[in-house]
């Protein structure tokens, strides 16, 4: 059986806000928001970078659910009973790369979408 690639997943990423930290690409408060790297200092004056026992800085567990495709049947074969094709769709909303995505999305595309899409959204709240 093979291995699940989560936690070596989990940790390459984690190593590579580390590295973004010490590299001043993002800040110490960032990295623990985002990954829960934590700032605390060893007794030699260098920074701990250990990772928040929180779950919430955990990934979650991939899932599969199907996307029926009823559309592929002839009307004639809908009835009851019938097992129509489906599709399986992976559910990754709290994959590994989830925290990351959202903080790179409110920090760097943001802006991006207001200068390159305006003329494309319409606010409807007014």
């Amino acid at each position: 059986r093979a291995k699940d690639p989560t936690q070596d997943l989990h940790q390459e990423l984690f190593d590579l806000w580390i590295e973004g930290k010490k590299k001043n690409f993002v800040t110490p408060k960032e990295a623990k928001d985002i990954m829960g790297i934590t700032n605390n200092l060893n007794s030699d004056g260098t920074v701990t970078n250990n990772k928040s026992t929180s779950s919430h800085f955990k990934p979650g567990k991939a899932y599969f659910y199907p996307t029926l495709k009823i559309h592929k049947l002839q009307k004639e074969d809908l009835k009851p009973g019938v097992e129509p094709p489906f599709r399986l769709i992976t559910a990754l909303q709290d994959g590994i790369t989830k925290r990351s995505d959202v903080f790179l999305a409110s920090q760097y595309l943001k802006d991006l979408e207001k200068d390159f899409c305006s003329d494309l959204l319409t606010d409807l709240s007014s």
